[in-house]
């Protein structure tokens, strides 16, 4: 009479399988995990160069619009890094600083640049270099044109 054995535990294949799904598994949710932070930190780049954007943009907007164009803008390398200062000339004070994108160079460039009664601002701010232009009217000529 032959006594049936009985097995505990798992096999060799078995425990195999199982390595594989769980290795799957964790490559992929690593890789997820990368991916994420990578996104994460490239809007958090984007997010403070519209920041700064905009709160250049409205100061010097604002304060053009009432006849006082008195901003320079300043770029100096910094821990391999271009940093620019937008100061207030008059008050002695930076507005904002922001970092110029990587292989745009750190030359100083004109800001503010007269056109006839409105003025263009140019910010180096976007990629290679380029500069993001808008341009700002003072009220009081459009109130005389009235």
């Amino acid at each position: 009479m032959m006594r049936a054995s009985r097995q505990a535990g798992f096999t060799l294949v078995e425990l195999m399988v199982a390595l594989l799904i769980g290795s799957v598994i964790v490559l992929g949710a690593g890789s997820l995990f990368l991916t994420t932070l990578q996104t994460f930190q490239k809007v958090d780049e984007l997010s403070r160069k519209q920041e700064a954007v905009i709160f250049a943009a409205h100061t010097l907007s604002e304060r053009i619009r009432i006849e006082k164009d008195n901003y320079e803008l300043t770029c100096k390398v910094k821990d391999s890094q271009c940093k620019c200062t937008l100061d207030n000339t008059e008050e002695e004070e930076p507005v904002v600083t922001f970092h110029r994108p990587s292989g745009s160079g750190c030359a100083e460039s004109d800001l503010i640049n007269k056109q006839g009664s409105k003025f263009v601002i140019s910010l180096p701010l976007e990629q290679n270099g380029e500069k993001l232009t808008f341009q700002v009217t003072p009220r009081q000529p459009v109130i005389d044109e009235l």
